[in-house]
């Protein structure tokens, strides 16, 4: 079988992967390493300025094709839809698989020579363009969500129920539900015995990831004799959102207790899990959280807000816990009862790792993509 990946904007060097699609990409590819398939990986880049190959593995090819600095849409529609057409003549895929909806479906325009085709939905565009601030992004995120309405595949590979719900299903559809992959080196992460109340944050900082709502929190808690520290993977993506948080930072008296990161490689996020106590997610919108997947995997306690598909990973107060953002002390709640407290961090922490061992294991959720590519295959 040989299956043709899609996705937009791939870094070349995998290390350099800041989380999100790119990322439960790169863990599912560990997985596929395993399986008796040919795997082309296709990127539109804008960091190269030459189409360039590399061998991940002996299954694996990644193909980077070089982009312009003009607007996604054109790029996809002028030049991407040929390259990809191209990709298609000469290796001859069984199907081909869009690992991300919006914009990137624009290259199916040209037609992909009646090969079956699979779109793997890992954002709610209109969802996310609500929460949005500026109008660019609002317009942004809601053109992405009409391009997928019209473009988006019969076939789907969904994250979550809340995904599959939140999307229209027609009777010929195949549907499938498959959570995102963890590399096996989060699962090689050793336990923590004791804790030492350290609190991660991973992600773009704006209004969406509500980092100022864990700030809050945070400086309740340090008011309260709870002392906290916070280590911040990530870089501002808003100008406003970024003023607005060291404002509080300096206000609520954190400098000592906050450190910022920005985007760090892969073996960083791993050091900074390791050390780290507890995963915390305040986000306003998701999907399936990445960061959760992988905090679960190396046996770190994640609290995470009731939203989106968030609650679909998490047995709560079993492997982990959930808050809701309208009620203003739970989180605070959450993490007095953490605090210095050994036994209930041990607790999660290996009931944590159990259920990712479970779920997000890479063999294990490539071993269903491939099931879902065999159907689909079949049905065409």
């Amino acid at each position: 079988m040989k299956i043709l990946i899609v996705v937009p904007q791939m870094p070349t060097d995998l290390e350099l992967v800041k989380g999100g699609v790119h990322s439960a990409l790169t863990n599912l590819l560990e997985g596929f390493k395993y399986e008796p398939t040919q795997i082309r990986l296709v990127s539109f880049s804008r960091s190269i300025k030459a189409k360039t190959e590399k061998q991940y593995s002996e299954n694996i090819v990644l193909v980077y094709y070089p982009q312009s600095n003009l607007p996604h849409v054109i790029n996809y529609l002028l030049k991407g839809a040929f390259q990809l057409r191209h990709e298609i003549q000469t290796f001859h895929p069984d199907l081909v698989h869009y690992f991300m909806s919006g914009y990137i479906l624009l290259t199916r325009l040209y037609g992909l020579l009646g090969k079956p085709v699979l779109a793997t939905i890992h954002g709610i565009a209109f969802a996310e363009a609500r929460l949005k601030k500026q109008l660019k992004e609002k317009i942004v995120f809601y053109t992405n969500g009409w391009v997928e309405l019209l473009l988006c595949p019969k076939n789907k590979i969904h994250l979550s129920n809340y995904s599959l719900h939140l999307h229209t299903t027609q009777q010929k559809d195949l549907t499938t539900i498959i959570p995102n992959a963890v590399k096996s080196t989060f699962f090689e992460l050793p336990i923590k015995s004791s804790t030492e109340n350290k609190l991660l944050f991973v992600g773009v900082i704006e209004h969406n990831k509500n980092l100022l709502y864990l700030l809050h929190c945070l400086a309740v808690l340090n008011q309260q004799g709870n002392f906290f520290t916070l280590d911040v993977l990530g870089d501002f993506a808003d100008a406003d959102y970024k003023k607005n948080t060291l404002e509080l930072i300096e206000r609520a008296q954190l400098s000592k207790a906050v450190k910022f990161h920005g985007w760090v490689k892969q073996d960083q996020v791993l050091k900074f899990l390791q050390e780290s106590d507890i995963l915390v997610i305040p986000s306003l919108q998701e999907t399936l959280p990445m960061a959760i997947a992988e905090a679960m995997a190396a046996g770190k306690v994640v609290a995470a807000s009731k939203t989106g598909g968030i609650p679909e990973m998490i047995d709560k107060e079993k492997d982990g816990f959930t808050f809701d953002l309208s009620e203003g002390k739970q989180l605070p709640n959450i993490l007095k009862r953490l605090y210095n407290n050994n036994d209930l961090m041990q607790q999660i922490q290996y009931a944590a790792r159990k259920s990712a061992e479970m779920n997000f294991q890479s063999q294990i959720v490539a071993k269903k993509t491939i099931d879902f590519y065999k159907k689909i295959i079949e049905v065409n």
